[in-house]
């Protein structure tokens, strides 16, 4: 339980328990420099201070762990440091690729954390060494070449050819280069050591955020990795296109397949692509950039007022939308019945034919229904919903025979298919086969006749 110890440049190996153990409440102990191996407990298990004790802790770095029972404990109750910062510790169960310890970078520093746990196969995350030794530690790791980067500042924003410089030193006076590099490419060597420079054309690559990394080398050990971050931007700012709808006009009804066009502009480039989409639906390309033309099939859709959006692109900007209003109104046609006469009857004289009309969209859209005789002329009947039509019958006119009657309704967009019966034109008989009332007129005459013959005698 002791405090405020340092444990340096000690051998500790070969121990039957840990090699070193912090019980409890001890903190504000420094170990660094030691070679700690093949004990046959933990190499270094510390279990202190208490986590919701911030004030207190200990710190561990630029130690050898090698071929412990267990490298290093940290109970999950307590926080610790495992590294100063910038410099860790080598662990030889983390020191391969096959085991994860990737140094990408050279640096010899492992790319990713050392995480210790409790036990050996529980993450802790809460421990850990975030710069893990790539190799053992030896005295010229305290020593390691340093290297910053003075010009341009952290970001800066660039054009045109760019002097990234920077200054380098190392304390064994071994300097031997300085390496930079772009995002994720290649290392490349810079002009110079102590003071240093690399001329950089940024009209060669896109105009966006890019990371500048520098390194310097003693020949032995590479520096820790300088970075900033830098924005290009080369290209001149760029008008966005336009665009408009030329067809259909807004306010306008439109039902079935509508044939969409329009224009579109770019002051300064190219229009690529137009797209539109309507209510509900999402953006597509149409037919033509300068010029386009697109079909809206609206079958499918429920009538009513539906809104239709333009937008082009150059390439680098999308134009303002353009949008206008049109009112779907697909008809759905009327329809006529001939109720009276009746298919087959035998008709005479002056003939009302009866019948009724009806039009889903509403009956108040009928304008009118119309009857025809064989071939011949439509002609208007009176009424709509419920209509009639005088047919004079006279032999003077119309010969005896069958006719067929047609009618129709108009509700201002379709006609109605055809209703048709069949009439049969006979003066001789009723449409019962009874006599008629000529045959009548007659009888009644010859039977008076004879009546007043027989008076007479």
């Amino acid at each position: 339980m002791s405090n405020f110890n340092t444990i340096h440049d000690c051998t500790i190996s070969f121990n039957s328990e840990s090699g070193i153990y912090f019980c409890c409440t001890s903190s504000h102990n420094t170990i660094y420099h030691n070679n700690i191996s093949f004990n046959e407990g933990v190499g270094a298990r510390v279990d202190s201070p208490l986590a919701n004790l911030p004030d207190f802790e200990n710190t561990l770095y630029l130690n050898n762990f090698i071929n412990n029972s267990k490298n290093a404990r940290n109970s999950p109750k307590y926080k610790n440091f495992w590294d100063n910062g910038s410099l860790g510790n080598y662990w030889s169960d983390y020191d391969e690729e096959s085991e994860g310890a990737y140094d990408n970078d050279s640096n010899g520093i492992v790319d990713s954390p050392y995480v210790l746990s409790e036990k050996q196969d529980s993450a802790e995350v809460d421990n850990y060494d975030s710069y893990p030794l790539k190799y053992p530690w030896g005295k010229d790791m305290v020593n390691l070449p340093l290297v910053i980067i003075i010009s341009p500042y952290d970001g800066a924003s660039l054009s045109g050819i760019v002097m990234i410089s920077g200054m380098a030193d190392d304390p064994g006076d071994s300097l031997q280069r300085v390496e930079i590099r772009f995002d994720k490419g290649f290392w490349v060597k810079a002009n110079g050591t102590k003071n240093w420079n690399y001329r950089w054309d940024t009209s060669t690559i896109d105009d966006r955020t890019h990371t500048i990394s520098v390194r310097s080398f003693n020949g032995h050990r590479y520096s820790l990795i300088e970075t900033i971050n830098v924005s290009t931007k080369n290209t001149k700012d760029n008008n966005p296109p336009t665009v408009s709808i030329t067809f259909p006009l807004t306010g306008e009804i439109v039902s079935g397949h509508v044939g969409i066009q329009g224009e579109a502009t770019d002051s300064d480039g190219i229009v690529q692509i137009v797209e539109i989409k309507t209510e509900g639906s999402t953006w597509s390309l149409v037919n033509g950039t300068s010029t386009w033309s697109t079909i809206w099939s609206t079958r499918l859709i429920p009538n009513g007022d539906y809104g239709i959006y333009a937008r082009s692109y150059d390439g680098e900007d999308y134009s303002p939308i353009h949008e206008i209003t049109v009112t779907v109104f697909n008809n759905h046609p009327p329809q006529a019945t001939i109720t009276a006469p009746s298919d087959g009857d035998v008709v005479s004289g002056n003939l009302s034919i009866h019948g009724i009309a009806s039009d889903l969209d509403g009956n108040v859209t009928l304008q009118k229904v119309q009857v025809r005789i064989n071939n011949g002329e439509w002609q208007n009947t009176n009424g709509t919903h419920t209509w009639n039509y005088i047919w004079n019958l006279s032999p003077d006119i119309i010969d005896e025979g069958s006719y067929i009657i047609h009618a129709r309704a108009w509700d201002g967009y379709n006609y109605s298919l055809p209703y048709q019966i069949t009439l049969i034109i006979d003066y001789g008989r009723n449409q019962n086969d009874t006599p008629g009332f000529e045959f009548l007129v007659i009888f009644l005459a010859f039977m008076c006749h004879i009546i007043y013959i027989i008076k007479r005698k």
